[in-house]
């Protein structure tokens, strides 16, 4: 039996993505861009095999740290932006954090977690990186009876509902998310 193939969602970035974007209501940024771009401030490499917890304020910072990331940490913790401080200590302990990705660093001086990366923009220039390991995908229950559960995904579990034949024929599709990206809903 040979091994799985590990793949990332750096790996689906391609020419073939040519033309086609991300955004929020100010900002956009192209999918064939984010391969040599980095909203991490060049920080990438510090991050490698580290338990990350991703606790950004929109949802187009934290898509892109999650393509960077991903491939790269050993595991992320997806934090919605209206988590509960009080549960951040119990979360970083049963996850195993030992490092962070923010857009507010002055916020996590005090939780004992030595690494925390500013994530920012505009993006920044970088050298391209190869997909090195399979990423834990950790998201939260809404933890409507106190602290919220733990859910550990791969990358091919949260994607494999998505099944397409090759590029999208004539104009690119539009898509758009009701729910916030970084909750569990399942």
């Amino acid at each position: 039996m040979s091994p799985r193939e590990i793949f990332a969602l750096r790996d689906h970035l391609g020419a073939e993505l040519t033309g086609r974007t991300i955004s929020d209501a100010h900002d956009v940024v192209s999918l064939t861009d984010i391969l040599s771009h980095t909203v991490l401030g060049g920080r990438l490499r510090e991050l490698s095999g580290r338990a990350v917890l991703l606790k950004l304020s929109d949802q187009l910072r934290s898509s892109l740290a999650m393509i960077e990331l991903d491939g790269i940490a050993r595991r992320m913790l997806l934090c919605p932006p209206d988590l509960n401080p009080a549960y951040l200590d119990a979360l970083i302990a049963d996850a195993g954090i030992d490092a962070v990705v923010t857009d507010e660093p002055e916020h996590w001086a005090e939780t004992g977690v030595s690494l925390v990366v500013t994530a920012q923009l505009p993006l920044e220039v970088t050298t391209p990186v190869g997909t090195e390991r399979a990423t834990e995908w950790l998201m939260l229950t809404s933890g409507t009876s106190g602290v919220p559960k733990i859910v550990g995904h791969t990358l091919e579990a949260l994607t494999g509902a998505i099944v397409a034949e090759g590029p999208a024929k004539g104009p690119a599709p539009v898509w758009a998310t009701f729910y916030d990206i970084r909750r569990y809903g399942g």
